[in-house]
C-alpha cells in the first residue's frame, strides 16, 4: 500500500498542489509569527538593558496600582540602604522643541543624574545637565538640527495659572550629547536630558516611573535588591536591572506573538477547510480507483490509511516549505520596517528550533485532519457501487445537520439579543453576545449546503438574463453539489466577516468617540477665560497656521426678570463656518434669543415667547426665544447674537475664542501655537481635534494591520476557490466537451467558469460582510454601551470594496483553470476513459 500511495502522490501531483500552497500559506505565518517576535525580541531586551545602563536594581510601583509614580521618598529609602553604591530617580515626561520657524516637533523629556554611577544615558560630547537651565540632546537630534554643546534649544514651558511665573517658552543650554540610539523606550524621537526639577517644571504630566540602584563592589544584585525591598517595607515592586529587562522584553513580545498566532489560526482554519474540500473533491473522482483496490484485496482499513499516508506527505512537505517561506516573509518585513521606520525594534533574523518545529507540528495534524472525514465518506462507498459508471453523486445536506444548524442559529441570535439588548453587566453582556456571534457563525457554516442554492438560483437568474447561457450555466453548475460549493464558499466567508467586523467596529467606534466629544466639546479649540481675555488674544490666534476659521464670543451678565444670568454673543455666520455642532445658536437672526434647557424650564418659556434682556446704563433689549438647547444639563445662558449684545452689555469682554482647524493642518503645531498664544492670562485651551485625529489614525492603523494579517487568510480562499475551480473542470471534462460539441464557444466556456467563480466569490463576500457587520454592531453595543452612547455606522465605500475585490479575486483565480479547459480537445475529451 505505500507503493500505492506514493504513486497516487506522484500520479496527481498537479491536483494537489493548491491544497499544499495553501497549508505552505498557512504555516509559513505561524514560522514567521515566531520569527519575527524572536528579533524583537532580541532587539528590546537589548534596548531595555541599554535602558537601565550600570544599574543592579530597579524599583517600580505595582503594576496593580492605579499610580504609577514612585514618590521622591522612595528615593530617600533607597539611598540610605548600606548596599547602595548610588541611586537616582528616573522622570519622563512628553513635550517639544521648538525651531527658528516657531514650529515644534515632540520630544520625550527625561530626567539625567550625574555621579550616580548608573551612567546612563552614555554621554558622547560634554556632561550631563546639573543646573536649570541645561540640557543634553540625542546627538541625532543636534545633528539634524544643527546644534552643538554651548547652543540653546526653545522648549514650551507648562503653564499652571495666572499666578504662575511658568508659560512661553523656556530656553535651555545644552551642555553636552547622549547617545540613546539603542534605547528601548527613546531611540527614533528628540530626546531632551534635564534635571528631575526641570521637568516638573517644563511639564504638566510628568512621571517617576522607575528608582535605579547601584550596588557596592562587593554586593550582588540578589543581595541589594532584598535589602531594597526591606527598605521601602514591601510597597513597591523590587527587582534585579537583569529581571526588569527580561520582564519588559517578555510584556513586549507575548502580546504581540499571540495576537500573530491568533491570526496564524485564522489563517490554519481556512487552510483546513480548503484542504478538505480538496480531499473530498479529489476522492469523489478517485472512487472507482479505490474500489478496484478493494476488489483485488485491499482492506477499508487499508485504503483509509493510504489517504492519511498521502496527506501526511503533503502535509510534511507543504510544513517544510511553509517554515522557510515563513522566514523569508519575516526577514521581508523586517527589512520594510526597518526601512520605513527609525530605529524599528528589530535584531537578527534568526530561524529557531521552535519556529521550525511548531509549524510542522500544527501544519501536518491540520492537514491529516482536514482529510479523514473525506477519507471515511469515500471508503464507505460499497466496490460495487463505486465501481458503476456514473457522474459523481452530489450531497446534500443531512436532516442531522440541518437540525444542528438551526439550533446553532437560534442560540446565537438568542446570545446576540440578550448580550446587546437585554443584559446589563458589561462582562456578561460580552461574554454573551462573543458566544452568540461563535455560535450563529457555526450555524451558517452548517447551514451553507441549505442557503447556497436558493441565493445562487437567485443570482443565477439575474445573470442569466445579462449574460446569457454562461451566467445560466454557472448557477446551474454552483448548486450541483450544495455541500462543495458550500465549503468553498466558508473559506472566504471567515476572512471576510472578520475584516467586515473590524471595519463597522472601527467605524462605529470613531462615530461614538466623534459623537461623544462634540458633545462635550463642539469645535475643535475652544480658547476660553471666566474673566474675559484681551481682544488681542483673538487676533493672536487668526495668525495661526492650521486654523481656518475663527470666530470670538463675548459675554457678560444681564439682568432678567430681576435675577443676573450669562448672556453669550455669537456671530452666527462665523460660528456656523467653524462648527456644525450648534445648529441653534448658528441660525439665530438679530432679535432672537436660545435658551439653555435648564433656564427656559425656569422661566416657563418656549420658541415664539419673548423675554427682556436688561445691560448696563439702562440699555434693555426684548428678544424673541427661537429655539432652546436639547441637553438638559450646564448652566442658565442666553445665547444672541453680537449686535443685540452690542445694544445690551457695550463692553462684554471676549470670553472665548472658537477655531476651526484647517484639513491638512499639522494638529501638533496647531496645540502648541495655540498655548504659546494665550500664555499668561487666567485662559485655558480645550480641544478635541487632536484626540478626534488620534483615535481615527489609531482605528485606521489597528484596521489596516488587522486586513494585512487577515490577507493570508483571504488569498487562501481564494486558493481553494481556484482549487476548486481547477478540480471541477478536469471532474467535468466530457461534460465540458460535449458543451462545446453542441456549440458553446470557447469564450463562453472561459465565461461561464469565470462566472462561477465570481458567484463564489460574490456570494461568500456578501454573507460575510453581512455577518460581520451585525456581529461589529453587537460587539460595539456590548464593549461601550455603559460608557457611550453608541453610534452605529457601516463604513458603506470599504465593504463594498472589499466585495468588489473579492469577486476580482474570484475572476482571476478562474483565469488558469478556464484556459485550460478551454484549451482541451473536444473529441479526446468525449473519449472513454
Amino acid at each position: 500500500m505505500l507503493g500505492i500511495t506514493l504513486a497516487n502522490l506522484r500520479a496527481h501531483k498537479g491536483r494537489l498542489l493548491l491544497s499544499s500552497l495553501a497549508i505552505v500559506l498557512a504555516t509559513a505565518f505561524v514560522a514567521a509569527a515566531f520569527v519575527f517576535t524572536d528579533a524583537m525580541r532580541a532587539a528590546l531586551s537589548g534596548g531595555a538593558t541599554e535602558d537601565l545602563g550600570e544599574s543592579d536594581v530597579v524599583v517600580t510601583s505595582p503594576r496593580t496600582s492605579g499610580n504609577r509614580d514612585v514618590p521622591a521618598e522612595v528615593l530617600d529609602a533607597v539611598r540610605e540602604v548600606d548596599s547602595v553604591a548610588g541611586a537616582e530617580r528616573r522622570v519622563t515626561s512628553r513635550s517639544a522643541l521648538r525651531s527658528t520657524d516657531d514650529r515644534f516637533e515632540p520630544a520625550a523629556v527625561v530626567s539625567v543624574t550625574p555621579d550616580t554611577g548608573v551612567g546612563w544615558p552614555e554621554v558622547v560630547r560634554g556632561e550631563l545637565a546639573d543646573q536649570p537651565g541645561e540640557a543634553v540632546l540625542d546627538r541625532g537630534t543636534a545633528r539634524t538640527r544643527g546644534v552643538d554643546v554651548g547652543d540653546t534649544v526653545s522648549v514650551p514651558r507648562a503653564w499652571e495659572g495666572p499666578d504662575s511665573d511658568a508659560g512661553g517658552n523656556q530656553e535651555l543650554r545644552v551642555v553636552g550629547l547622549v547617545d540613546v540610539a539603542d534605547s528601548a523606550s527613546f531611540a527614533g524621537s528628540p530626546f531632551v536630558g534635564v534635571t528631575a526639577e526641570q521637568v516638573r517644571a517644563l511639564t504638566d504630566d510628568s512621571t517617576a516611573r522607575m528608582v535605579l540602584a547601584v550596588a557596592r563592589d562587593d554586593v550582588s544584585a540578589a543581595d541589594l535588591a532584598a535589602e531594597v525591598d526591606n527598605a521601602v517595607a514591601g510597597q513597591f515592586e523590587v527587582r534585579t536591572a537583569e529581571e526588569h529587562a527580561s520582564q519588559q522584553t517578555s510584556a513586549g513580545g507575548a502580546g504581540m506573538r499571540s495576537a500573530l498566532l491568533g491570526f496564524a489560526g485564522v489563517a490554519l482554519l481556512v487552510a483546513a477547510i480548503v484542504i478538505a474540500n480538496t480531499f473530498s473533491i479529489l476522492l469523489a473522482q478517485r472512487t472507482r480507483e479505490m474500489a478496484l483496490l478493494r476488489c483485488v484485496g485491499a482492506t477499508r482499513g487499508q485504503v483509509f490509511r493510504s489517504v492519511v499516508a498521502e496527506s501526511v506527505v503533503l502535509g510534511l512537505a507543504g510544513s517544510a516549505v511553509g517554515v522557510l517561506t515563513g522566514f523569508g516573509l519575516a526577514y521581508g518585513v523586517g527589512a520594510v520596517l526597518d526601512a520605513a521606520v527609525d530605529n524599528f525594534p528589530l535584531g537578527a533574523v534568526t530561524l529557531s528550533a521552535t519556529a521550525v518545529l511548531v509549524p510542522v507540528a500544527v501544519g501536518v495534524p491540520v492537514t491529516v485532519g482536514a482529510a479523514i472525514l473525506p477519507a471515511r465518506a469515500a471508503t464507505r462507498i460499497p466496490p460495487v457501487a463505486a465501481l458503476r459508471d456514473q457522474a459523481t453523486p452530489a450531497r446534500r445536506a443531512g436532516w442531522m445537520r440541518v437540525t444542528f444548524a438551526a439550533a446553532a442559529l437560534l442560540t446565537g441570535a438568542t446570545g446576540l439579543v440578550l448580550g446587546t439588548m437585554v443584559v446589563e453587566s458589561p462582562e456578561t453582556a460580552l461574554l454573551l453576545a462573543f458566544a452568540g456571534g461563535a455560535s450563529a457563525f457555526l450555524g451558517v457554516l452548517l447551514a451553507g449546503p441549505t442557503l447556497l442554492p436558493p441565493f445562487v438560483r437567485l443570482v443565477g437568474a439575474v445573470l442569466g438574463r445579462a449574460l446569457g447561457t454562461p451566467g445560466r450555466l454557472a448557477a446551474v453548475n454552483v448548486t450541483r453539489n450544495p455541500r462543495r460549493s458550500a465549503a468553498t464558499v466558508s473559506a472566504l466567508l471567515v476572512g471576510v466577516t472578520l475584516v467586515s467586523l473590524m471595519s463597522v467596529g472601527a467605524a462605529s467606534v470613531r462615530a461614538t468617540v466623534t459623537s461623544s466629544l462634540n458633545e462635550e466639546f463642539p469645535v475643535d479649540y475652544m480658547v476660553q477665560s471666566e474673566a474675559g481675555m484681551p481682544a488681542s488674544v483673538g487676533d493672536n490666534i487668526r495668525d495661526i497656521r492650521g486654523l481656518s476659521d475663527v470666530t470670538v464670543v463675548r459675554g457678560a451678565t444681564a439682568d432678567l426678570h430681576g435675577s443676573q444670568i450669562q448672556v453669550t454673543g455669537y456671530n452666527p455666520r462665523k460660528l456656523a463656518e467653524v462648527t456644525s455642532q450648534l445648529p441653534e445658536i448658528a441660525g439665530l437672526e438679530q432679535g432672537e434669543v436660545v435658551l439653555t434647557k435648564k433656564l427656559a424650564r425656569r422661566l416657563d418659556v418656549g420658541p415664539g415667547d419673548a423675554i427682556r434682556l436688561g445691560g448696563d446704563g439702562g440699555n434693555t433689549a426684548t428678544l424673541t426665544v427661537s429655539a432652546v438647547q436639547a441637553a438638559a444639563d450646564g448652566p442658565e445662558v442666553a445665547h444672541i447674537t453680537h449686535q443685540d449684545l452690542e445694544r445690551i452689555l457695550p463692553e462684554a469682554p471676549v470670553m472665548g475664542v472658537f477655531a476651526r482647524a484647517a484639513p491638512e493642518a499639522d494638529l501638533t503645531q496647531v496645540s502648541y501655537a495655540l498655548n504659546s498664544a494665550t500664555v499668561g492670562d487666567d485662559i485655558s485651551v480645550v480641544g478635541t481635534a487632536e484626540t478626534k485625529a488620534v483615535y481615527t489614525e489609531t482605528l485606521d492603523t489597528v484596521l489596516l494591520v488587522f486586513t494585512a494579517l487577515l490577507a493570508i487568510a483571504l488569498i487562501i480562499a481564494v486558493v481553494g476557490i481556484a482549487n476548486t475551480l481547477a478540480l471541477s473542470v478536469i471532474e467535468r471534462t466530457r461534460e465540458l466537451a460535449l458543451l462545446r460539441a453542441l456549440g458553446l464557444t470557447r469564450g463562453q466556456l472561459r465565461a461561464t467558469l469565470a462566472v462561477e467563480a465570481a458567484l463564489l466569490a460574490a456570494v461568500g463576500a456578501l454573507l460575510g460582510a453581512g455577518l460581520g457587520t451585525v456581529f461589529g454592531w453587537a460587539g460595539i453595543t456590548t464593549i461601550l454601551a455603559s460608557q457611550f452612547e453608541v453610534v452605529l455606522s457601516v463604513p458603506e465605500l470599504r465593504l463594498a470594496g472589499l466585495i468588489a475585490g473579492a469577486v476580482l479575486a474570484g475572476l482571476l483565480a478562474s483565469v488558469l483553470p478556464a484556459r485550460r479547459a478551454a484549451r482541451t480537445s473536444v473529441v479526446s475529451a468525449l473519449a472513454d476513459e
